[in-house]
């Protein structure tokens, strides 16, 4: 916090992302299949303490309360065996630190 304004430093987040987008035939039918892994690096995360606190005189956010480390996968696939029917499903999974 700085003292003579009373605000708080920024949050940062470092992201990286990779994947690939995908169109194409399994024999005669289309489909499609996307997917993706994500990082995200967080620094300085300014997190609630809730009420006021009588002992650090303090309420509202704090700062430098975490860091966080975010990691993920997400997949999308689509067939269409006939026009008229589309079949497709997602898949994702994010796991926090």
């Amino acid at each position: 916090m700085y003292p003579d304004t009373g605000t708080f430093e920024p949050e940062f987040v470092t992201s990286y992302e990779a994947g690939f987008k995908s169109d194409f035939k399994l024999g005669s039918v289309p489909a499609r299949l996307n997917a993706s892994y994500y990082y995200l690096n967080y620094k300085n995360i300014q997190k609630a303490t809730g009420d006021y606190n009588p002992i650090t005189n303090a309420s509202g956010a704090r700062i430098n309360a975490a860091k966080a480390h975010v990691k993920g996968v997400e997949a999308e696939a689509t067939l269409i065996p006939f026009p008229g029917l589309e079949l497709g499903g997602t898949f994702s999974y994010t796991d926090f630190h």
